[in-house]
Parts: C-alpha cells; sequence; structure tokens
C-alpha cells in the first residue's frame, strides 16, 4: 500500500514538471494518502495561432514547423504544414500554442503522417526565431 502511494505521488510530481505554467490540482477523490484513484486537472493557457508561409519548396518537398512547446514539437518533432491551393504556392497550419512561444520553420523531404522526428534532409529557416505573439502570423521563410 506504501509502494502504491509513493508511486502515485512520484507521478504526480512528475506531471506537475511537465505541466510548466498550468493551474494542476491532484487530491485523492477522499484527501487521504493511500487511495487507488487519484484526479488530476491541468487548465494550460493555450492560444490557437494559425500560421502561414508563401513559399515554394520544391517537388516532393514539404514546409515543416517546430517550436519551444511541446505542442509544436519542443525543438524535436517537426509538424509537416499543410499545403494551400489559394494563394498558391503556400502552406499553413492552425496550432494550440502557449503565448508568445518561439517557433521556427524547416523544408524537407514530403513524410507519410502529420509529423516526424528525423532530422535528415531538413533544412532549418535562416534568421532569428519567430514568435507567436497573434493570432494570424505571415511567415516569409529563407533556406541556404
Amino acid at each position: 500500500m506504501h509502494v502504491q502511494y509513493l508511486v502515485r505521488h512520484l507521478c504526480v510530481c512528475f506531471l506537475i514538471l511537465l505541466a510548466r505554467p498550468a493551474l494542476i490540482t491532484a487530491t485523492t477523490p477522499d484527501d487521504t494518502e493511500c487511495q487507488d484513484e487519484w484526479v488530476i486537472e491541468i487548465e494550460q493557457n493555450l492560444e490557437k495561432v494559425r500560421i502561414y508561409a508563401p513559399v515554394d519548396v520544391g517537388y516532393s518537398n514539404a514546409l515543416y514547423l517546430t517550436g519551444s512547446s511541446a505542442e509544436i514539437g519542443a525543438w524535436r518533432k517537426f509538424i509537416k504544414m499543410n499545403p494551400v491551393a489559394e494563394p498558391y504556392p503556400g502552406w499553413e497550419i492552425e496550432v494550440l500554442v502557449p503565448p508568445n512561444v518561439e517557433f521556427k520553420l524547416l523544408k524537407g523531404p514530403w513524410i507519410g503522417g502529420k509529423s516526424t522526428r528525423s532530422p535528415n534532409n531538413m533544412l532549418w529557416e535562416t534568421g532569428d526565431n519567430h514568435i507567436a505573439a497573434s493570432n494570424n502570423i505571415k511567415v516569409i521563410p529563407t533556406f541556404e
């Protein structure tokens, strides 16, 4: 029973560390130490942001997004943006992110699925990181 409590307590502490700027409440159903059920509520302040990039990345390539929050890859995962028909060429994506999150765009080969962790053949855009400070962001990336 005490081992179970210790494991649950460590899990709750780990979740609290992962949640970053969030309001977290962790309780047992009747506020006792050794219960089988934990109730954890996490409330984050996320904003819906649309990022648009009017750029041609070439045949069989795609544009990817990554950034400083877990919602957009934490600089380790690359989320494929969606090609747009009008105006062509262009790429867009809508994401929920914390306020003022930093991000970059990458050009890489078209990979099935919505995201990849493979940095192979990915070309990072040049310049400073972008900051998602509004709900509609137009980015004109340059690649060298």
